[in-house]
């Protein structure tokens, strides 16, 4: 294998990964999210309003964790983009549905053959 189709290999492993760790942000998000309301709930629910030092500090500590997950979620959608981009440029359609199927839709090499099978590809 030349340089340059290492570096397309690596190009795609670190997408297949950005792909998982945008499930993962996603998932995580979403319970910062549910936590952050129920927080705010209980805040706002307080007597004196948000004047509770324990819940401000875990406010915003979650506060700060839904911002790292945001800005790790765009990331990921990013790299998905600029992977995306890249299969569709490729010139053979074996080698886009290949790649797609594994990168994109983040199956096993089994479950692509398996695909590929039914397809009759």
């Amino acid at each position: 294998m030349d340089q340059q189709e290492r570096q397309v290999v690596a190009f795609l492993e670190k997408v297949r990964e950005a792909r998982f760790d945008l499930i993962r942000c996603r998932c995580k998000l979403e319970r910062a999210e549910a936590l952050c309301e129920r927080i705010t709930q209980q805040i706002s629910g307080a007597p004196g309003g948000s004047g509770d030092v324990h819940k401000d500090g875990a406010w915003a500590a979650l506060a700060d964790q839904r911002s790292m997950l945001l800005t790790s979620y765009r990331l990921a959608v990013q790299a998905e983009l600029d992977v995306e981009t890249f299969i569709s440029q490729l010139k053979v359609p074996i080698h886009r549905m290949l790649l797609k199927l594994y990168y994109v839709d983040l199956l096993t090499w089994p479950k692509v053959c398996e695909t590929l099978e039914k397809s009759g590809t």
